[in-house]
């Protein structure tokens, strides 16, 4: 028994030795620490309405911290290994308030599966900024 509370209790203090301080390794590190990303309030939704693809995508803060939010929507197609971006089919808005709110559509898809990507940049007060990308679900068109 002695022997085991000896080897766990060297376990326990190796395992305790190798923690990082996240503020530190940050700072040490040249590490940008974003903003609290859980205060915002992100969507990106891809619907099929007939032959057209229907995007939208909001983001809103509930704070005063950000400056502007920019959002970057591209529909894109699944191909037998990654995705990729549908032609004709990217859009972006900047505003200068706590809240976007975009929708834009595409027509003419061919069969296969498709998503919509959402990138958001967000500025804020302090001249920092944050990039949160934001997958719609599938959908797949016959």
């Amino acid at each position: 028994m002695k022997k085991f509370v000896t080897a766990f209790l060297i376990g326990t203090m190796s395992i305790a030795s190798f923690t990082v301080d996240a503020g530190a390794y940050a700072k040490e590190h040249n590490v940008v620490v974003v903003q609290d990303v859980g205060q915002l309030t992100k969507t990106s939704s891809l619907m099929l309405k007939s032959n057209e693809a229907v995007c939208k995508s909001t983001c809103s803060r509930s704070s005063e911290e950000s400056t502007s939010i920019t959002a970057v929507q591209t529909l894109e197609k699944k191909t037998s290994w990654y995705y990729q971006s549908v032609s004709g089919a990217t859009w972006s808005t900047t505003v200068n308030t706590q809240s976007l709110s975009m929708r834009n559509s595409k027509t003419g898809l061919s069969s296969g599966t498709y998503r919509l990507k959402t990138v958001f940049t967000v500025k804020y007060k302090n001249g920092k900024s944050e990039k949160i990308t934001v997958y719609s679900t599938e959908i797949t068109v016959k």
